[in-house]
C-alpha cells in the first residue's frame, strides 16, 4: 500500500509534542493531558492552576505535569532539527497515515519518528505487514528458513516487520530487500542512536527500498533494556501476525508473539526444532501451550493467516498487489 505524499501528513503541535518528550509522567497522566490538548487545551507554559482540572484536582501533580511539559518545551528545537537532519516525519496517532491496525492496540504510541514510508497506510491497498522475529544467535538453519520466510511473504505481498535487531531480524530484512519487497524496522532507541550501531548501513537501505525505520523515542535516546519489550508492541501491533523462528525459552520473540496473541488479537507463528537444541525450546513451547500455529513452510504460515481477523479488520486482503 502506498504512503500519502510527504506533505500530507498532519502537521504536530508544539503541545502534542512537548507531552510526547514529557517522559516522566505516568501513561494516565498523559493520557488525561492529551484529553485535555485534544479539546482545544494548551499544554506548554499553562500554569499549574489550569491543569489541576485536567489530572483530578491534586495540586502536586499539577505542579510536576507543568514543570515536566516546561522542561520538554526546551527540548523541542534539538527534536525538530534531529529530525531534520535525518530526513524524519512526525506521524500523530490522529493522523490518517498512522497504520490502522497500530492504532488499535491497547497502548499505541502516541507519536511516531519515522524514515521512509510507512507500512499499511489506510486507503486500500496490497501491503499488510507480516512480523518475523527470533533468536540474536540462530543457528545456519534459523537463518535459512528466516530468510526463506521472509522472501515469500514479500511475493505473497506482505510488508516484513521486524527489530532491527541481530540475528533472525536482521535475516529478515536483508531477505526482504534481496528480492526488492518493503520492509519495517522498529527500533528500542531514537533514530538518531540507531541500536545496534553495525546496522546503520542496513537501515539506510531499508528507507533507500521504500520501506521504513521508526520509532517512537525521542530522537537522541540510547538503547535501554527496558525500551525493547515497549518497542515489542509496536512490532507487533503493526502486523496481522508474528512469526517466530527459533527462540530460547525466554526470550523477547516470545513477549512479542505472546503480546501479539494476548493483548492484539493477532496471529502467533512458530517453525518447529529439535529437541535438544536449546534454540527451538521457545517455539516448542509456543506450540505446545496452544497459542500458536505450527507451521513448516511459508506455504503453511500464509494459509493459517487466511481469515485472521487483524488482517480482515485492516481491509488489507488484496495481497500480491504493486509493491
Amino acid at each position: 500500500m502506498s504512503e500519502p505524499p510527504s506533505d500530507s501528513f498532519v502537521p504536530v503541535d508544539d503541545d502534542l509534542l512537548a507531552l510526547d518528550l514529557a517522559r516522566d509522567l505516568r501513561a494516565r497522566v498523559r493520557q488525561r493531558l492529551l484529553e485535555r490538548f485534544e479539546a482545544g487545551g494548551r499544554l506548554i507554559g499553562v500554569p499549574p492552576d489550569r491543569l489541576r482540572g485536567a489530572v483530578g484536582g491534586d495540586h502536586a501533580l499539577a505542579e510536576i505535569c507543568a514543570r515536566s511539559i516546561r522542561e520538554a518545551a526546551r527540548r523541542l528545537a534539538a527534536e525538530r532539527l534531529a529530525m531534520r537532519q535525518l530526513g524524519c516525519r512526525l506521524v500523530a496517532r490522529h493522523d490518517p497515515a498512522f497504520p490502522r491496525l497500530l492504532r488499535s492496540i491497547p497502548d499505541p504510541p502516541l507519536l511516531l519518528r519515522v524514515r521512509g514510508r510507512l507500512p499499511a497506510a489506510p486507503g486500500g491497498g496490497s501491503h499488510a505487514a507480516l512480523a518475523i522475529v527470533g533468536s540474536r544467535r540462530p543457528t545456519s538453519r534459523g537463518r535459512r528458513w528466516a530468510a526463506s520466510f521472509a522472501r515469500a511473504f514479500v511475493e505473497s505481498g506482505f510488508h516484513v516487520v521486524s527489530g532491527g535487531a541481530r540475528g533472525i531480524d536482521a535475516v529478515a530484512h536483508r531477505a526482504a530487500l534481496e528480492v526488492d519487497g518493503p520492509t519495517c524496522s522498529v527500533l528500542g532507541s531514537g533514530l538518531a542512536r540507531p541500536y545496534p550501531p553495525e546496522h546503520a548501513s542496513l537501515f539506510d537501505s531499508i528507507v533507500e527500498s521504500g520501506g521504513c525505520v521508526l520509532s517512537e523515542y525521542p530522537m537522541d535516546t540510547g538503547p535501554r533494556p527496558t525500551l525493547f519489550p515497549r518497542r515489542n508492541r509496536i512490532v507487533s501491533g503493526l502486523s496481522v501476525g508474528v512469526l517466530v523462528v527459533e527462540a530460547a525459552a525466554r526470550s523477547g520473540a516470545l513477549i512479542t508473539a505472546r503480546l501479539a496473541v494476548e493483548e492484539q488479537g493477532r496471529e502467533a507463528l512458530a517453525l518447529p526444532g529439535r529437541l535438544d537444541d536449546s534454540n527451538a525450546a521457545g517455539c516448542l513451547r509456543m506450540i505446545r501451550e496452544g497459542w500458536a500455529a505450527l507451521v513448516r513452510s511459508p506455504e503453511e504460515a500464509l494459509e493459517s493467516l487466511e481469515g485472521a481477523p487483524a488482517l480482515v479488520a485492516a481491509d488489507l486482503t488484496g495481497r500480491g498487489g504493486a509493491r
